[in-house]
């Protein structure tokens, strides 16, 4: 939504995606594929993980958001805090 359609609505944004990137991964390893995604759109951005308020990281196995937080040394504070895909009934997880 732009900025006319924020007003027509009568509505506040409750958040900015600054920047986004695509990757593919080994399937073989593909649960591992958010970290080089994050480290790749976070290098493009030009940002640090402490500048992300909240991270979102979809899982369908909790080792996923686990390998992601160590690797990336991020605070499990910010992570998934309305839950992930597993809170939300994902059919593998």
């Amino acid at each position: 939504v732009n900025e006319k359609g924020l007003k027509a609505l009568g509505v506040e944004p409750i958040a900015r995606v600054h920047h986004m990137t695509v990757v593919g991964g080994d399937p073989v390893i593909m649960l591992e594929a958010p970290i080089p995604g994050t480290e790749k759109a976070l290098k493009k951005a030009g940002m640090k993980i402490e500048d992300i308020d909240l991270y979102e990281v979809n899982e369908a196995f909790a080792s996923v958001p686990l390998a992601w937080l160590q690797k990336l040394g991020a605070d499990p504070a910010r992570l998934n805090v309305h839950g992930g895909a597993i809170a939300l009934g994902h059919p593998l997880g």
